[in-house]
């Protein structure tokens, strides 16, 4: 083989072994700047989240407990009449349609009472009244209680709507059941007559 064939694949077997050394150089390079790139991208949001998240963490706030209104002291102490109504009003937490309704004594002054329905707070003395039922007022914010053998009811004047309805005590509850059990009287019926009746005497014989 003539000597400058040779020069010349030996010139070309350097040159592409100083190529493939080169390119592998790049291609290392390559892979080493791509996995840079990679890492940087993966660990910056990890690391803003390192930073955001203390920003978001607050200390939880304990919900505040709901704190009963002051109690209103009354101008004046109850009658000694009207002693006898509030021995009858019916108190402790009473189931209405939709709501609750708690009624204590006053702690201050006796023959007043202390009604709460949610965030309304009455205080109430007991009034004379002629339709048997017994009536409960708080004049200054125009609440009033009446109360029946079977249920109560809460009324506002000033509002001019009834805020609260069927409202019973265990007591009541007890005389509703009775009232349920006895048949209706109609007025209308007339009497039955006593003679078509017979008597016990004749009954017993």
């Amino acid at each position: 083989m003539p000597l400058g064939t040779i020069c010349q694949l030996s010139w070309l077997h350097f040159f592409t072994n100083d190529q493939a050394f080169t390119m592998g150089k790049c291609f290392l390079a390559m892979l080493m700047w791509v996995h840079v790139g990679v890492w940087a991208q993966t660990a910056a949001p990890h690391n803003a989240k390192a930073k955001i998240h203390p920003a978001k963490v607050r200390a939880q706030v304990k919900p505040k407990s709901e704190v009963p209104p002051p109690i209103n002291q009354p101008e004046m102490p109850l009658a000694q009449e009207l002693m006898p109504l509030a021995e009858q009003v019916q108190t402790g937490k009473m189931v209405c349609e939709g709501s609750t309704v708690e009624v204590h004594p006053h702690p201050q002054t006796q023959g007043y009472f202390v009604l709460r329905m949610g965030h309304h707070h009455y205080v109430m003395a007991p009034v004379a009244t002629h339709s048997g039922a017994l009536r409960m007022e708080d004049t200054k914010l125009g609440a009033v209680w009446i109360q029946l053998a079977d249920k109560s009811m809460l009324m506002n004047q000033k509002l001019g709507r009834r805020m609260a309805d069927e409202c019973q005590s265990p007591a009541q509850m007890v005389v509703a059941q009775a009232m349920a059990k006895m048949p209706p009287i109609n007025i209308l019926e007339p009497a039955p007559d006593k003679a078509a009746v017979p008597s016990l005497d004749l009954a017993n014989k």
